[in-house]
């Protein structure tokens, strides 16, 4: 299915998600306004049917890099063309780092978007206040910054 440079928005595209034929396997959204509100975009993921999206050249940010990347975790995706859209270097670091959290965290019961945010915010802040890591002196990496930021005091 293609909707390339149709120009339909976060709204829109969750109208299109909630009514996709269950056997869609390509959809290209190539240059539409597609931005930070990626309901519609998850959902399409969700569906279990896809299995190669083009979303290059919309406007998302660093803000819709979590979401999406926990959304592709639990998805059935061979394919996903990100390119030409917001992103900083960062963004897509830390995007393709968590793209391997599907080990760690069960998104196969996740029935709403705000669930899945919370199961995010859940697994970051335990990420980031008890795992211990080697490779940053065997401290959560909250412990490290708070290290850092005495030593420059």
């Amino acid at each position: 299915m293609s909707l390339r440079d149709c120009h339909i928005g976060g709204t829109g595209l969750l109208s299109i998600a909630k009514n996709l034929p269950p056997t869609l396997t390509i959809i290209d959204l190539e240059s539409n306004q597609i931005a930070d509100e990626i309901s519609g975009l998850i959902l399409m993921i969700h569906s279990g049917t896809l299995e190669d999206i083009d979303i290059s050249q919309n406007q998302m940010t660093d803000k819709s890099i979590e979401a999406l990347a926990f959304s592709i975790n639990n998805s059935s995706l061979d394919s996903i063309n990100l390119r030409k859209n917001l992103f900083s270097n960062e963004g897509k670091r830390a995007f393709n780092g968590m793209l391997h959290q599907k080990d760690d965290v069960n998104f196969k019961d996740v029935k709403s978007f705000e669930e899945l945010k919370l199961m995010i915010t859940q697994y970051m802040t335990e990420y980031n206040t008890k795992r211990y890591q080697w490779d940053i002196q065997k401290m959560t990496p909250v412990q490290y910054r708070d290290h850092l930021f005495a030593l420059m005091t």
